[in-house]
């Protein structure tokens, strides 16, 4: 197995192999063997995992930005500077603080819209005129 000079990890063999393995293994090697494979498998998706996360972080991150052409495009459909209201830390649909948030999902996305919990929880929002 892995722990002998030049042997293949369980994770690394064919099926065959595996089949192979199996065949000759006793009933601890076996229980040893299906341990190495998922803690392969585990720290394998735990990088993954890793890579994934650390990638939508830095997508996520560019995501808010918007050409000047886009800002003025935005700024009439709300009839308000998003920019503004991002650096003000208040809510583009009613106006109000957006400091509080359910959970990351819900932040994030208003680093994008910029609307507070309760207007990305509401889908009247948009239907009320702008006041500012």
């Amino acid at each position: 197995m892995a722990d002998e000079v030049g042997a293949k990890r369980p994770i690394d063999m064919t099926k065959e192999e595996l089949f192979a393995l199996g065949r000759t293994s006793t009933g601890p090697q076996i229980a040893r063997i299906y341990k190495e494979i998922r803690e392969d498998v585990e720290a394998k998706l735990a990088a993954s995992a890793d890579k994934i996360r650390e990638n939508l972080t830095h997508k996520i991150g560019k995501v808010g930005k918007k050409t000047p052409a886009m800002e003025v495009f935005l700024q009439g459909a709300f009839g308000r500077n998003r920019e503004h209201h991002k650096k003000a830390g208040t809510c583009v649909g009613c106006l109000q603080s957006a400091s509080e948030f359910e959970d990351e999902m819900s932040e994030r996305e208003y680093k994008i819209t910029p609307l507070c919990q309760k207007c990305q929880d509401s889908p009247d929002w948009a239907t009320e005129a702008p006041n500012d």
